[in-house]
């Protein structure tokens, strides 16, 4: 994420980052750490805007994110998933959370060609959008489960989705 943090300035998004190994083993406890300690004390900071962050997660950090959105989706703006699968533990794929505060939420999804969780993509996309999701999801070709930010292309539709973000109501 740190190369990408003066593009995220430059656009006015401030960028929180969590170290690598914070992510492995994430439970409920540590969800609540971010959203209830974390991000405040984030939002003291003159000019950051934290009310409703958009949350970007790779690999587990995609997963807690989904879990996050899943639970409280009146908390966030949108969300990024780099490398995680469309399944949360409330129910598989094909079942998403739906109604008015998780459709309000916009998602974008990057998954590598050949990552494990990218057929789950292809059989999920359907029945997200069918449950009024608003999901965008960008197959990268050639690509494993790996972070795929670092290509231009993802970049530019990273970039492209947050500037279609209308302002908060």
């Amino acid at each position: 994420m740190e190369p990408l943090a003066e593009a995220f300035n430059a656009r006015g998004y401030a960028l929180l980052t969590f170290p690598r190994g914070a992510v492995a083993g994430w439970s409920g406890a540590d969800a609540n750490r971010v959203m209830l300690g974390t991000l405040p004390e984030v939002a003291r900071v003159p000019g950051v805007d934290a009310e409703q962050p958009v949350l970007l997660g790779f690999s587990a950090g995609a997963q807690m994110a989904l879990e996050l959105w899943a639970a409280r989706p009146e908390a966030f703006r949108a969300l990024v998933l780099v490398a995680g699968a469309p399944r949360l533990s409330r129910g598989d794929e094909l079942h998403p959370p739906h109604g008015p505060a998780h459709s309000r939420v916009p998602l974008l999804s990057f998954i590598g060609e050949t990552d494990g969780s990218a057929p789950l993509w292809r059989t999920a996309l359907e029945a997200w959008r069918a449950a009024g999701l608003r999901l965008d999801s960008r197959e990268v070709p050639g690509q494993g489960h790996t972070w795929l930010l670092s290509q231009p292309d993802e970049q530019k539709a990273l970039f492209q989705f947050l500037a279609e973000l209308s302002p908060t109501p």
